[in-house]
């Protein structure tokens, strides 16, 4: 993701006034907002392994369809 896309930066200053959110208690100064970012970021990650493990091990179509149903 990247943070200093206007879409993020302004979500980011809406998330802060609306919810209260954006600095301290996080680790290594992170904030809440960054946390999440990288718990989606993660997941993508996660997704995107499964889908190549699947691609890769001669899994049938109809099973790959299933996981992309599931996973978005």
């Amino acid at each position: 993701m990247n943070l200093s896309d206007r879409r993020v930066v302004a979500f980011r200053e809406w998330a802060e006034k609306r919810f209260a959110i954006g600095s301290g208690g996080y680790p290594e100064g992170e904030d809440l907002l960054a946390v999440v970012m990288q718990a989606v970021d993660e997941r993508e990650r996660q997704w995107q392994q499964l889908m190549y493990d699947a691609t890769h091990t001669g899994e049938s179509s109809e099973f790959i369809n299933y996981l992309k149903r599931e996973l978005s």
